[in-house]
């Protein structure tokens, strides 16, 4: 009798015959001090629950499926294969599985902003300027041949006119191909992000502004020279201040993209 009783009072419980093989798997040492999920020998598919006392359950790993319950079901055990079975974390369930990689979303293109498309605008603005009128001409003649009877004659020189290159230096090719380099960048611009993109484009509108200021100077510096006859007058032609305004609005915008995309 008292070896009995010693047997009840001293002797550590029997685990059940189901979960005996998980206890040899822990080894020598005894079995964990702590509460969890712990692997059967070296197999990280196959586990059983320690809950402090005793072990009380045991599940398998299978790819597709997640955790399978094999072991006595407790509130302990049935909790993280639920956990794992259910919803898009079965994969994640598997502790000794690697962790798959985050989906990583693909870059959004910027699209035709209103920035973006004031800048398209501006780049053709600039070219259709570069060969219209640059200097335009206006007289008018008056006198007894003709009856008293006036009448009034107008000419134009484009931007691309050898006189213009003869007269300013420059002529309206080096600031159409000013703006066909800006429609280039802007079309680039719409679908990608890159900084450096907006960053060359803000250079490319700078250089774009300071030909259009030089070729508004010299015009205006030779039309005051111009000594021309009576009745005829001498004016900076719409398509060089066109020109102009395109490329004052081109370098604000890109300027205004580069301190945006940071």
């Amino acid at each position: 009798m008292a070896e009995d009783r010693e047997g009840q009072s001293g002797a550590p419980s029997v685990p059940s015959p189901q979960v005996v093989p998980d206890i040899r798997a822990e080894g020598s040492g005894g079995p964990p001090k702590e509460p969890g999920w712990y692997p059967v020998r070296t197999n990280p598919n196959e586990q059983t629950y320690w809950d402090g006392t005793d072990w009380v359950g045991r599940r398998h790993w299978s790819a597709g499926t997640g955790w399978t319950e094999v072991g006595h079901e407790t509130p302990a055990t049935v909790a993280p294969v639920m956990e794992a079975t259910n919803g898009p974390r079965l994969l994640s369930a598997n502790p000794y599985a690697p962790h798959p990689a985050a989906p990583t979303q693909a870059p959004v293109a910027p699209g035709v902003t209103l920035g973006l498309f004031l800048l398209l605008v501006s780049a053709v603005a600039m070219m259709v300027g570069s060969v219209t009128t640059w200097i335009s001409s206006s007289a008018s003649i008056s006198g007894s041949v003709f009856g008293g009877v006036a009448f009034s004659t107008s000419g134009a020189a484009s931007g691309v006119d050898q006189g213009i290159s003869n007269l300013i230096g420059i002529n309206g090719f080096i600031t159409l191909i000013a703006g066909t380099v800006l429609l280039l960048f802007s079309g680039l611009m719409m679908v990608s992000e890159e900084r450096s993109l907006r960053i060359v484009t803000s250079l490319l509108s700078v250089v774009s502004l300071g030909l259009s200021i030089f070729v508004m100077v010299r015009l205006v510096e030779k039309l005051r020279s111009a000594h021309p006859i009576h009745g005829i007058s001498l004016n900076v032609g719409w398509g060089a201040i066109l020109v102009l305004g395109a490329a004052v609005v081109a370098t604000l915008v890109s300027l205004f993209e580069v301190s945006q995309n940071r």
